[in-house]
């Protein structure tokens, strides 16, 4: 990933410094999207519905705990299951540390701290992104996108949200970033060069018609085209890029929001990939698309859950 020693510490400070500011904020966040226990943390379509029983709990063998919910950006989150002091000292020294694996420019904004109920027993940190189904069939290249890069029409999820706040959020739970998927010459010919980076356990979290909390692997909502199967691999932390725009007097973009969030085919600037090689060429035909059957309604609300795997 292009960039400086300089923007590891301008990152790491940025992170450090919203966790400082994090400390003294109040539960008062608005417009949260993350399924919660009770009303709390319900989307505006919920709380205008008659009044429910407490939902039951599916979809996953875990128990319930409140967590500190620590935004990283609008609609990015990080649950951190310690104490809020604790939890708020642990992410800025890990985001000090982390911060020198992979420079990125910018800053972050700090938002406000929530409470939030996580269902991943023994994880201590996770990432949440606020997020809602855009597709419920077709061809696929991505398993979330960004609104704002125009690419909903194949991807299962969209989020408004900007991509560099997930990557400093990954950054934050200790999660490692790789490289995305290139190509090499060897002997006259091009060989694929796999995606590289940390494995990242996707959830998805969402609640059905009733109320109930579903909880489920995102690889279900993705399937083999030709046979069918849902998808078998996990996503991998590549990290994605700077891109230099040339000529135009901006700053380096970063490539990840051009949609390439959560990938299911191979993308130079993916922040998630599978560590497979997997098309991004229509003509040679895509290799995954939606499972229809298994995705919730058009427009639900979802919580993406990223954590890092051993």
């Amino acid at each position: 990933m292009p960039g400086s020693r300089a923007f590891s510490w301008i990152a790491a400070t940025s992170v450090l410094l919203a966790c400082i500011a994090l400390a003294g904020c109040q539960d008062n966040s608005r417009g949260q999207q993350t399924p919660t226990h009770g009303n709390s943390g319900a989307s505006a379509n919920a709380s205008a519905q008659p009044h429910r029983q407490p939902p039951r709990y599916r979809g996953y063998e875990g128990e319930l705990f409140f967590s500190t919910h620590v935004a990283v950006g609008p609609n990015v989150f990080v649950q951190i299951r310690q104490s809020p002091e604790v939890a708020l000292r642990e992410l800025a020294a890990g985001a000090l540390h982390a911060a020198a694996l992979a420079p990125f420019p910018g800053s972050v904004t700090p938002l406000a701290v929530q409470r939030a109920i996580v269902v991943r027993p023994g994880a201590d940190k996770q990432v949440s992104v606020t997020a809602m189904v855009v597709l419920r069939r077709g061809y696929l290249e991505h398993l979330l996108t960004t609104q704002a890069a125009g690419k909903n029409h194949e991807s299962v999820l969209a989020a408004d949200i900007d991509a560099l706040h997930l990557h400093v959020a990954l950054l934050a739970i200790g999660a490692k970033p790789g490289k995305p998927a290139d190509y090499r010459e060897e002997n006259g010919r091009r060989v694929f060069v796999p995606p590289q980076g940390d494995r990242i356990a996707v959830q998805c979290a969402y609640r059905n018609a009733v109320g109930d909390l579903i909880v489920v692997p995102a690889q279900r909502w993705v399937r083999d085209v030709d046979k069918k199967q849902i998808l078998q691999h996990d996503w991998v932390f590549a990290g994605s890029r700077l891109l230099d725009v040339e000529g135009t007097g901006k700053a380096a973009y970063f490539g990840a929001n051009l949609g390439r969030v959560i990938c299911v085919s191979n993308f130079p600037v993916a922040l998630l990939d599978l560590p497979i090689q997997s098309t991004d060429k229509e003509v040679e035909g895509l290799l995954f698309e939606a499972n229809t059957e298994a995705i919730p309604p058009l427009q639900t609300p979802v919580s993406v859950w990223l954590s890092r795997k051993n």
